[in-house]
């Protein structure tokens, strides 16, 4: 179609993804406290959640069958992916990014193992000592301080827990529609297009790069040059807030450590607690 071979192209598209992949720290950032404040009340006046300053989800990416480890890529709808998890705003704008996963791995592992998690220490609690804010994830994340999941049917048992759930399925449709826009705009990350995982991974990571540009860039005069030149310069540079680069894939299947385990549990059992803090709030108000 566009007078070049297979391989030429392949090529071409090799080179631009390295590229865009590198402006990865600079359009895929973890929000500032100012951020947070702005994401949290926008989700708190739509929906009446308080305190949500991200949605976190995952999605599948096919791919072809890998050389190594297939089964491990293979999902129950008979086709091979890697898993891309990521978290928005509510101006359906990344903010971090893990890619590369196998298709197996459990939403709550490919948490724990993202750089997400391992710098929760350093970031979100550096950030948030108070722990007022959180992300919002489905029923297949597990229970954190920063992380708020819905309680499952079995749980339910008062209308207040009902109206927590509604809420935070509210906020959660915001990441879910930001997967069917990146999808929709970036066909590549809808059919296989190797069989190589973390080249795929590269892909994908670059694309949800593209999508942050594209909306912080619409209806600017963006001129690519100018800011080739700035960035060449350092100027653009200066606006990374935390560098979040997409985890290793291969380290979603070691057995996690008894440190680690012991932590998690601790955070869980806090989750917990805060979640119950949290339905309080939807409790109907008595009118005496």
């Amino acid at each position: 179609m566009f007078g070049c071979s297979q391989s030429t192209a392949a090529k071409i598209v090799n080179k631009c993804t390295i590229l865009v992949e590198k402006l990865g720290p600079v359009y895929i950032t973890w929000p500032c406290r100012e951020s947070q404040v702005l994401t949290a009340s926008h989700f708190k006046n739509a929906t009446g959640f308080p305190g949500v300053i991200g949605c976190i989800d995952g999605t599948h990416i096919p791919i072809h069958k890998p050389s190594d480890f297939s089964v491990d890529y293979y999902t129950r709808k008979k086709i091979y992916t890697i898993q891309l998890q990521g978290v928005c705003d509510e101006s359906l704008i990344f903010t971090h990014v893990s890619a590369g996963f196998a298709a197996n791995s459990h939403d709550s592992l490919v948490f724990q193992y993202s750089d997400l998690y391992q710098l929760e220490e350093s970031l979100i609690v550096k950030q948030c000592p108070s722990r007022e804010v959180h992300m919002v994830g489905d029923g297949a994340y597990s229970i954190l301080p920063y992380v708020m999941r819905p309680f499952s049917a079995s749980e339910i048992k008062t209308e207040a827990q009902t109206r927590y759930n509604n809420a935070l399925s509210g906020c959660h449709q915001t990441i879910e529609h930001m997967f069917g826009l990146l999808k929709g705009k970036w066909k590549i990350l809808t059919k296989p297009s190797t069989n190589y995982p973390d080249k795929m991974a590269l892909i994908a990571f670059a694309c949800c790069v593209l999508h942050n540009f594209v909306i912080l860039h619409k209806g600017d005069g963006f001129n690519v040059d100018d800011w080739i030149e700035k960035w060449k310069k350092g100027e653009a540079e200066q606006r990374i807030h935390r560098v979040l680069r997409e985890a290793d894939a291969e380290v979603a299947g070691m057995i996690v450590d008894r440190c680690r385990i012991n932590r998690f549990k601790e955070l869980s059992q806090e989750g917990k607690k805060k979640r119950l803090d949290l339905v309080k709030l939807f409790m109907p108000v008595r009118i005496d």
